[in-house]
């Protein structure tokens, strides 16, 4: 946006003169807060759902090829691979039936 308002990280809305680099930057790094945190959060609750086992490295192999440490970091993998602009404000339903068909 080059001049007018702006939505900062903390949702308010600011006057923009046309966005440098380091205001860039911080959106950036917002977005990156944000899709972390879901991420987070859709691994917690698969795993609860599911009755994984967080610590444990069963589906390290089936879920990411086997270059994390345990189930909830293969768990984050996985999700952020299939976490998209189209699907990611999804509700936890979605997300369990794609792990489901996954472990079919």
């Amino acid at each position: 946006m080059k001049d007018g308002l702006s939505i900062n990280c903390a949702g308010t809305t600011a006057l923009a003169t046309g966005l440098n680099p380091l205001a860039q930057a911080y959106q950036i790094e917002c977005e990156k807060s944000k899709r972390r945190k879901v991420v987070q959060q859709l691994a917690s609750h698969l795993s609860m759902v599911f009755y994984i086992n967080p610590d444990e490295q069963a589906l390290v192999l089936t879920l990411c090829g086997g270059h994390v440490k345990n189930n909830l970091e293969a768990l984050k993998c996985w999700i952020e691979t299939r976490l998209t602009d189209d699907n990611n404000e999804e509700q936890a339903s979605f997300w369990e039936s794609e792990l489901s068909r996954v472990f079919s």
